[in-house]
């Protein structure tokens, strides 16, 4: 099966119920299990992979819901479920080029990989009792007709569009580039806090109490930063601890910048078409480009680096478990 790796061009609360529901389809009383390689069938009902096992499917249609079980392996290319997906502690599930007609819920899962695929309802990454800390969801050329919504964990999403909401609470950080969101922005108490490159976002967009460096729009200490950010509503920065820089903006409402310690730095390239509050001092942007190279070069792997590097271990090690296997008796 021929898998995609992710590739990076560029570095509020939700009226959502935090259960996921999942209405089978009249037709999903059967169940079949999955273990090995799945070609281009059609499955009458859900579909299961067991604990600890690996499953690939290559063109398959699946009328049911999904159930990747603790520690297995999914990996879908081409593959349509009509039904949910969910996916237990520290299992994988990647989609490649795949349609999912329903939601997609994590629990204490290693990741997932959502490429070039569309998922028409949420997709949610929960810890569990005894997994604090959620794996990543990493989208790339994807669309999400729901909210995206993470307690923890890696949130990246690349060159995606989502329709619902964005609401990334208590996760480990919080990266988007060059994305299309549609309803608001909501992230709090990031530990390493986040980028928002090169996006646009028509809701309210609200960045509380983070640690680490957030950066909106701008080229600053995480990454470099080509492009403009729009943001259609109002922008509140407020109570972060590591740094927020500002830069490269187009704010269509107010720009609030309270709290922050140390003090937002604002650069010269932003609109805001509302009132600017709160405490800034003027950024004259990132120092020089060739002594930023070099200290970035001293850094440890980056965050995408690190995410590609799990994205290919573990899907790789599926794929050639699961051609060990031979073909799953679908």
């Amino acid at each position: 099966m021929k898998r995609k790796i992710l590739a990076i061009t560029a570095s509020a609360g939700l009226a959502v119920s935090s259960a996921l529901i999942f209405s089978s389809p009249a037709s999903a009383a059967l169940v079949t299990r999955c273990v090995g390689e799945g070609g281009a069938v059609t499955v009458p009902g859900d579909l299961v992979v067991p604990a600890n096992q690996v499953c690939t499917l290559d063109g398959t249609t699946i009328q049911g819901n999904v159930r990747v079980a603790k520690g297995a392996d999914l990996v879908m290319n081409d593959v349509t479920v009509e039904g949910n997906v969910a996916a237990a502690e520290n299992a994988y599930l990647e989609a490649v080029g795949s349609t999912v007609s329903g939601q997609v819920a994590l629990r204490g899962a290693f990741g997932a990989y959502i490429d070039g695929s569309s998922v028409a309802g949420n997709v949610a990454t929960r810890t569990t009792a005894t997994v604090d800390q959620a794996g990543f969801v990493l989208t790339n050329d994807a669309e999400l007709g729901g909210n995206l919504i993470a307690d923890a964990g890696e949130v990246l999403l690349e060159a995606s569009a989502v329709e619902g909401n964005v609401s990334s609470v208590g996760s480990y950080y919080t990266d988007v580039y060059e994305s299309f969101i549609d309803g608001k922005v909501t992230v709090t108490g990031n530990e390493l806090g986040g980028v928002f490159c090169a996006v646009a976002i028509d809701g309210v967009s609200s960045f509380a109490d983070n640690a680490g460096v957030l950066q909106l729009g701008a080229d600053g200490p995480n990454t470099s930063c080509e492009g403009t950010s729009y943001w259609g509503d109002d922008v509140s920065v407020t109570g972060n601890t590591g740094g927020v820089y500002v830069d490269n903006n187009i704010v269509n409402g107010d720009l609030a910048l309270t709290g922050n310690d140390p003090v937002a730095q604002v650069g010269a390239n932003n609109r805001v078409r509302g009132d600017v509050s709160g405490e800034s001092e003027e950024w004259a942007g990132t120092a020089d480009p060739q002594a930023r190279t070099m200290a970035r070069a001293e850094k440890p792997a980056s965050r995408k680096d690190a995410l590609e590097s799990k994205i290919a271990d573990r899907g790789s090690d599926a794929e050639a478990e699961a051609e060990k296997v031979g073909p799953a008796d679908l």
